[in-house]
């Protein structure tokens, strides 16, 4: 299983939060303090709306590799994927 660390600015110390899968994930990204987004192998997306404290698969009807992700707000993004034919 995947996990994300977190590393709180005030704390020396880093906590680990269980991601919801065995996939790799490469790529993160955040739209504000609570609202972010990860990409990762076998078309593996999730989503947290709590700045992080939980993790929510998406399914985006696609299997490639998702190498990067970018989204300028909460409701529009895009996410960059490898794809062997």
């Amino acid at each position: 299983m995947a996990v994300l660390v977190s590393f709180p600015i005030v704390s020396a110390a880093w906590e680990t939060i269980p991601s919801g899968t065995d996939k790799d994930l490469y790529k993160a990204f955040f739209v504000n303090a609570d609202t972010g987004f990860i990409a990762g192998f076998q078309g593996t997306l999730l989503v947290t709306e709590d700045a992080g404290k939980s993790w929510r698969a998406r399914d985006p009807g696609f299997a490639g590799d998702f190498m990067g992700v970018y989204f300028p707000n909460v409701r529009t993004g895009s996410y960059s994927a490898s794809m062997v034919c």
